[in-house]
């Protein structure tokens, strides 16, 4: 996966507007290796009480190719400029475990 695990970081925030559109996550969870700025898993929690996660990992699998972040872009400048809200790495686990495999995004 990558990264060690006490060097990792875990963040929370909400839907950033108001109103969450239909096949939105209410909240959304990342792991995070700062000193790369990669995100390694991520998972969002909807309104139905569904969660559904995507790894590093699972995008390998699923798209046969290397991966080094799930998202694509700067991520530690996300989190200071949105001032997410940093968690405990028992709770992302704890949540991570209930959550369903998802290479992509719901639609």
């Amino acid at each position: 996966m990558g990264g060690n695990a006490a060097d990792l970081r875990y963040f929370e925030a909400p839907w950033p507007e108001a109103e969450v559109p239909p096949n939105c996550p209410v909240l959304m969870y990342w792991e995070v290796d700062p000193e790369r700025d990669v995100v390694l898993r991520t998972f969002d929690v909807f309104a139905d009480g569904g969660r559904d996660r995507r790894s590093v990992d699972l995008i390998e699998q699923a798209e046969g190719r290397p991966c080094a972040s799930v998202v694509e872009c700067d991520f530690m400048p996300l989190v200071m400029e949105h001032g997410f809200k940093e968690i405990a790495a028992e709770k992302f686990e704890e949540m991570w475990r209930g959550a369903t495999n998802r290479a992509f995004v719901r639609g």
